[in-house]
């Protein structure tokens, strides 16, 4: 017997069941139909056709292990407001939970390892999403349009990340893909405006069309050098996007990639040159593309904007030679949101030792050495890290 919530009144159904065969069969009991195939449980719906609160689905149905939820199963079920997964259930079913308004919150299980095509699409009410640990597929449109989204937290073990797969979570504010993703999905996050930070793992090798397009609230990207494809569109009308540090393994940017990045500045690149689509770079027409001293295929444009050697650059006014009374002053240029480091020696032939390490944040930044007058003559350096 289970205990199901019908506007806050217990109700207990125990109806008649079937007796387990090897293959499906479709069955009732404690108010949930469902299917059984070599003695495991597939839920395929409620019995009654009204609910409203809590769904506590069963860890067993007639005394078989439930192990998955049916395509479309829970499909628009008015008056759902919270749900928990028994830890057996491996695979949730496409449009399985979709289209409930009222869902605000989801425990799962800790077996889980498949979310289906658009399990929790058009959840609007769902505002936190974590995923167990053996979780390995998100299906696409898995969680597309629910805007009430903040907070995702994606298992370790999450291999695919689906097209579509958070598309249209308007609410989102930050994600981190797991170092085993190596494919993200076409407009897997697209249209996420208040997505703000992107931490991209280590194996991710493509980054699909559209991916993180119109994501505005994205100031920087960092691409890891595993990634070898850029895809069209990838971060189109990201429009508060400044900098993108782009891994040594890209090989390929396809067409309008950031296209109407309109306040991006900065575009470094670590490996030789991508090939690249059309107008990636259009109504980009603040950017600067950097390039790492050694690699191939560089001239002073390219893709349409000016390019030039990832170096920090040291300025310093002649008076500023003489210590002034706080110390001696430098200011360090390049690019933005990129790491330096300011270094500092007695003599040419002597040990650099480190001064101060800050991420260059606004393409320039001041800087003192407080301790200058202690020394009859000092040398200076800034590298990047």
């Amino acid at each position: 017997m289970c205990i199901c919530f019908h506007r806050g009144v217990k109700l207990a159904l125990a109806l008649g069941y079937s007796a387990l065969v090897g293959s499906a069969s479709a069955l009732e009991a404690s108010g949930f139909s469902y299917t059984v195939s070599k003695g495991k449980v597939t839920v395929t719906g409620l019995v009654q056709t009204a609910f409203e609160g809590e769904l506590v689905i069963p860890s067993t149905l007639g005394g078989a292990t439930v192990t998955a939820i049916g395509e479309a199963a829970f499909d628009q079920l008015d008056g759902l407001e919270s749900l928990v997964l028994p830890d057996r259930v491996k695979t949730i079913g496409a449009r399985a939970f979709a289209g409930c308004a009222q869902l605000g919150r989801v425990q799962f299980g800790a077996e889980l390892e498949i979310v289906g095509p658009e399990a929790f699409s058009g959840c609007v009410s769902l505002a936190s999403a974590t995923l167990p640990a053996l979780v390995e597929e998100v299906g696409p449109g898995a969680f597309m349009g629910c805007v009430a989204l903040e907070e995702l937290m994606l298992g370790e073990k999450v291999e695919t990340i689906g097209a579509s797969a958070f598309e249209g979570c308007v609410s989102l504010l930050a994600v981190v893909i797991p170092d085993r993703v190596e494919i993200i999905g076409e407009r897997a996050f697209a249209g996420n405006a208040a997505l703000a930070e992107v931490t991209l793992g280590a194996a991710v090798e493509t980054i699909g069309a559209y991916a993180f397009a119109f994501c505005e609230g994205l100031s920087e990207v960092t691409v890891p050098d595993a990634v070898e494809t850029i895809g069209a569109h990838a971060f189109e009308g990201c429009g508060g996007l400044t900098s993108a540090n782009l891994g040594a393994g890209v090989e390929q940017i396809g067409d309008r990639a950031f296209y109407a990045c309109t306040n991006l500045a900065s575009v470094s690149f670590s490996g030789d040159t991508p090939t690249l689509g059309v107008e990636v770079f259009a109504l980009a027409e603040q950017a600067t593309v950097y390039y790492q001293d050694g690699t191939l295929g560089w001239s002073a444009e390219f893709g349409g904007r000016p390019s030039e050697p990832l170096a920090f650059r040291i300025d310093c006014a002649p008076a500023s030679v003489t210590p002034a009374a706080e110390g001696f002053g430098l200011t360090v240029k390049g690019p933005l949101n990129r790491t330096f480091v300011v270094e500092a020696c007695a003599t040419l032939g002597g040990a650099w030792v480190p001064l101060e390490t800050n991420v260059l944040a606004t393409g320039s930044q001041a800087f003192v050495d407080r301790n200058s007058k202690k020394f009859r003559s000092r040398f200076y350096r800034v590298r990047g890290l």
